[in-house]
């Protein structure tokens, strides 16, 4: 933007220095002063205005010369133009900051909120949005989106033909790219209603969802602009991610409505079942077995809750066993304490009710017996690698005093002594302090989905 005569006779430096970004005038001061005084290399980046008041960065590479009593005598240099270089990465930074935002996004706004953000920042945009296309491929609707101070905001609903001939463009999803408004033929009889909202340069690509436009990802600047293929390459790599994030989050919160009705059926059916069993068996004598299979149904529920809030995927070992044996004791009778190890979805349920008749049995004869006794369930890994083993220990102690094993064996026994995925890898010990119970498996069979 300087006149090329002045180049002959000199340009002032003062007319130089007034096309640097403001921002960076002290900087380039203080480098190019260091640079006089200690003498030999310089290079330093800055941005300067060109003539259409933009501004790109530059770096001036130079090297001062001084006379042999330290007078500097000249500033020999080239200027480099790496407003490329400088794009391409922040281009790079922008998408690796956007993926790690995007793992913390909650929701399908704050996807959009971080993915808007981040390219006008990046471009220097004056607005970025996301538009919802409604089925009639017309109407077109923006919740939010993110502008330059200064730049109203476009939340509302549009009609698409409103703004341009090329309605038809983004049904077919095509990408629209404008330099000018007011030059294309696309924009050039809607250039006043742009104008009025501030673009003048704009880019919407369309997200195509079964073959179907649903949405409209838009970038728009007040100033004409020749969008480089660069900078729209980037605005689609982050409407893609942004919209894959958005059908995972969407696919999410589906899940866990249906996780919601699975729980709510499965209630049910257990609930069903507990109805069936009390009417068919209300004729035995001997209620204890009628309450002991109640419990047991009682402890494939709350197995399958933590399941649930799992997504089916895994449980926590501490959550199950607290789950379990909280509806037997009290805090202060139960000690928990273990490495996170996460049980899968069959040894979730088999370790609930092996759990369950532990407690059982513990209320009945052992440590839960009196106001006094506790219990201690404490799990390690033991081995390495694939030879990697889960080791639960139960340990009761403060209740009445144990003689001996108990002669009858029924199905709650069975069951312990089955182990935590039915291997039988277990040792009963029946102590005068307490009852004690080991149990081993393999930690890829505990954690198999």
């Amino acid at each position: 933007g300087l006149d090329p005569a002045l180049g002959r006779e000199g340009i002032p430096l003062a007319q130089i220095v007034a096309t640097v970004h403001p921002d960076d005038q002290a900087g380039l001061a203080t480098a190019i002063n260091e640079a006089i005084a200690r003498g030999g290399a310089y290079a330093h980046q800055y941005r300067v205005r060109r003539a259409d008041g933009r501004y790109y960065w530059i770096e001036a590479n130079g090297r001062v010369d001084h006379a042999p009593d330290g007078t500097p005598l000249t500033f020999p240099g080239v200027l480099l133009d790496v407003e490329d270089r400088r794009k391409a990465e922040q281009r790079r930074e922008a998408l690796l900051e956007l993926s790690n935002q995007l793992r913390t996004a909650s929701d399908i706004p704050s996807v959009m909120q971080f993915a808007t953000a981040i390219v006008g920042r990046t471009l220097g945009a004056g607005r970025v949005g996301y538009g919802s296309v409604a089925p009639d491929g017309e109407t077109f609707e923006v919740a939010e989106d993110w502008t330059a101070p200064g730049v109203p905001t476009l939340a509302g609903t549009y009609q698409m033909s409103d703004y341009g001939r090329y309605a038809d463009n983004l049904r077919r999803g095509e990408d629209i790219v404008i330099a000018d408004a007011r030059e294309d033929p696309r924009t050039q009889d809607r250039a006043g209603t742009l104008d009025a909202v501030a673009v003048r340069a704009l880019i919407n690509l369309p997200i195509v969802e079964s073959g179907k436009t649903v949405a409209v990802f838009y970038v728009n600047d007040s100033l004409p602009r020749s969008w480089e293929g660069p900078e729209v390459a980037f605005v689609r790599q982050v409407a893609e991610l942004a919209r894959q994030t958005a059908e995972r989050r969407r696919a999410e919160e589906q899940q866990a409505v249906l996780n919601q009705e699975l729980s709510h059926r499965l209630k049910n059916t257990l609930a069903m079942v507990l109805s069936i069993a009390t009417q068919t068996l209300r004729t035995v004598p001997d209620k204890a077995p009628v309450e002991a299979f109640e419990k047991r149904i009682h402890a494939l529920s709350a197995a399958h809750d933590i399941l649930l809030k799992q997504e089916w995927a895994s449980a926590p070992l501490h959550a199950v066993a607290d789950a379990v044996l909280g509806n037997f004791a009290q805090a202060g009778r139960l000690e928990l304490s273990g490495p996170p190890v996460a049980l899968g979805p069959r040894a979730t349920l088999s370790t609930s009710l092996l759990l369950h008749e532990l407690a059982t049995n513990a209320a009945k004869y052992g440590a839960l017996s009196n106001d006094t006794g506790r219990i201690a369930v404490r799990w390690h890994l033991n081995g390495k690698d694939d030879a990697e083993d889960l080791v639960l220990d139960w340990q009761e102690h403060g209740g009445p005093p144990v003689a001996e094993p108990p002669a009858r064996k029924g199905f709650g026994s069975r069951l312990i002594r089955m182990g935590l995925v039915g291997n039988g890898n277990v040792s009963l010990s029946y102590l005068p302090a307490g009852f004690q119970a080991q149990m081993r498996a393999p930690l890829a069979q505990i954690q198999q989905a």
